[in-house]
């Protein structure tokens, strides 16, 4: 089976439009990640974003995968890559 864990980046509802490169909402799925990694292990972690989750999604594994092998997956819905491309 599958644990799935889900979360509301802190930024969700906030005003867009403005320039920037997202870093407190890489950062904080970064956070999600090795917590979920700390207490249910890192054996097929599968990160998944949707539109502007996708690119923020696809820039924290990029950091996640600097340190360790701890994403099995990568799945984005929308524009996708982020720094990772």
């Amino acid at each position: 089976g599958w644990r799935v864990i889900t979360f509301t980046l802190k930024s969700t509802g906030a005003v867009w439009g403005i320039c920037s490169a997202h870093s407190y909402e890489v950062q904080q799925t970064v956070d999600v990640v090795n917590w979920v990694g700390e207490k249910y292990g890192t054996d097929n972690i599968v990160l998944f974003g949707s539109s502007a989750g996708a690119p923020i999604a696809g820039s924290a594994m990029a950091q996640l995968q600097k340190n360790r092998n701890i994403i099995a997956a990568y799945i984005a819905v929308g524009y996708t890559f982020g720094n990772f491309a």
